[in-house]
């Protein structure tokens, strides 16, 4: 039956009243404190730091007193949050409405990065992908990724034997060549291989552009409608050169991929065992959604897990140089278990709680993703009497939840201990695991979480095992110490070091090569 007039304005009024009554009730809530120097049209975009911006996020938490602040950058609401608790009660117990993500001009749209699971908002695509990844490389399924850990860190350790002075070379070679291994099935050996290289040029081109100030563009997003001839354009060729590799990066490993696969010379990996089920389909609209859903997939998987898995080794390298006394137990621990005539495995892990409880200070002490990818509210809400509107970034202080002293006591001091139980053989459980914040919140937590710990472990324990690690020396005699500092970026990457790495004996010289041989072979 037709609405007539009356119940029409009945309706309308309803809604008027509903509307009112919304307005009304965030008006009782306040946005969170903001920092002062709040500009006209501008707020704060002036004071949005272009580089270790967890810093600038502390001291204004500790300024206004409080662990969540309110930033108006240029319109666009943003708001940090310093406590983990707060963080943990958004992003898990209300993970309906923050779990998307913004649009960033540069990278999404001008650079065409519209497709990775990492910048894809909450919706169907980005459940897709992430349902792909999880069922090939499940925390469970470890034939899938533990083989290639294995293989490709024993392959790191003559490398390290014969120029050790080019470590982080070798281990940006090592953790690209697993994971490419793993979404392609490809054999990665040389240095310089192609794939590598191309999946390392879109992913420094991307960190680039996602560094906060470095595209005006993100901030004033109508500039991408302007002539390409103004001056301060000049975003638009690196958003071309952006663009051509990313397209090369879609295509070039996969189309390698199919090459090995038909020659019979491909390993299981992604893209084999997901092709064999795409093969099974009959509808070629379906196949030709499946195969371009697996080339994103495989293409994000170097991404996702590459820059801060390398990174965190770096790290770990550079805290044995630092502190030599505790290098030197998590080495007696090894030596106890493990014994010198065979190399450390990832079933060893379990039986190490002192090297683990000194990974967990590596990923706590230099977190490499200081503050990550900010979430999106995708509703209103009021969280602790204040208002969170919608289409608000969410930005998590992961360095400062990191080095909070009220859970970690003295933050700046590296100390496993911090995690071991009293009588030194378990976790403490009283301690919160870094991991928990490292890598991320919710159901935008990295799914690829388990393969980046399982490399750092077995690089770590391998290195231990067969290496001294020392701080340089110049010419003069003088030692050098390793600065402390980070490089600015979306990753915190440890500034170049110099140290000293060499094999503990001839014994463990011959182990080294005995164990790479089983794979070059």
């Amino acid at each position: 039956m037709p609405l007539n007039f009356q119940d029409v304005g009945v309706v309308v009024l309803a809604a008027s009243v509903f509307l009112f009554l919304k307005r009304k009730n965030k008006e009782k809530y306040a946005l969170p404190p903001s920092p002062k120097g709040r500009l006209p049209l501008l707020g704060h975009a002036l004071q949005m730091p272009t580089s270790h911006g967890w810093f600038a996020f502390e001291r204004w938490g500790k300024e206004l007193n409080s662990d969540i602040i309110y930033l108006d950058a240029a319109g666009m609401g943003i708001i940090v949050i310093n406590s983990y608790q707060m963080v943990k009660d958004l992003f898990d117990s209300r993970s309906a409405i923050y779990s998307g993500r913004s649009s960033f001009t540069m990278v999404n749209e001008l650079m065409g990065y519209d497709w990775t699971m990492p910048t894809l908002p909450y919706n169907s695509k980005w459940k897709s992908q992430r349902r792909l990844f999880s069922k090939y490389f499940s925390a469970s399924n470890t034939p899938a990724y533990h083989p290639r850990v294995r293989e490709f860190t024993r392959l790191m350790l003559p490398k390290l034997l014969a120029s050790p002075e080019d470590f982080i070379t070798h281990i940006k070679h090592m953790v690209g060549a697993a994971v490419i291994s793993m979404a392609y099935g490809m054999p990665i050996r040389a240095k310089n291989d192609p794939n590598i290289k191309i999946a390392q040029d879109s992913l420094d081109q991307v960190l680039e552009a996602f560094i906060p100030g470095r595209y005006l563009v993100d901030t004033i997003p109508w500039m991408k409608y302007l002539p390409k001839w103004l001056p301060g354009t000049g975003f638009f060729e690196d958003a071309r050169r952006g663009r051509e590799t990313m397209n090369r990066l879609l295509d070039m490993p996969f189309a390698d991929a199919e090459r090995h696969i038909a020659n019979g010379t491909a390993r299981p990996s992604l893209v084999s065992m997901a092709l064999e089920e795409i093969r099974d389909m009959e509808d070629p609209k379906q196949i030709q959604d499946a195969i371009l859903e697996l080339k994103e997939v495989a293409s994000v998987f170097f991404g996702a897990g590459y820059d801060t898995t390398h990174a965190t080794i770096t790290n770990f390298i550079l805290a044995m140089t630092l502190f030599p006394e505790i290098q030197a137990k998590a080495r007696k621990e090894l030596d106890t278990v493990v014994g010198s005539d065979r190399l450390p495995d990832l079933s060893d892990e379990e039986k190490l709680p002192y090297l683990r409880a000194v990974l967990k200070e590596v990923v706590r002490w230099r977190p490499v993703s200081g503050i990550g990818l900010p979430h999106l509210s995708t509703e209103d809400d009021v969280y602790n009497g204040y208002y969170i509107p919608k289409n608000t970034l969410i930005i998590p202080n992961q360095r400062g939840m990191l080095f909070d002293p009220k859970i970690y006591p003295n933050p700046e001091e590296f100390s496993p201990e911090r995690f071991l139980s009293p009588d030194g053989l378990s976790h403490n459980q009283e301690v919160r695991d870094p991991q928990t914040i490292a890598f991320g919140f919710g159901r935008r937590m990295c799914p690829g979480f388990h393969i980046a710990l399982s490399q750092l472990f077995l690089s770590a324990a391998c290195i231990l095992a067969t290496f001294e690690i020392s701080k340089a020396k110049d010419e003069e005699g003088n030692v050098i110490e390793p600065p402390l500092d980070v490089a600015a970026g979306i990753t915190s990457h440890s500034l170049p070091f110099k140290c000293v790495i060499k094999p503990r004996s001839q014994k463990t010289k011959e182990l080294i090569q005995s164990a790479a041989a089983d794979y070059e072979a």
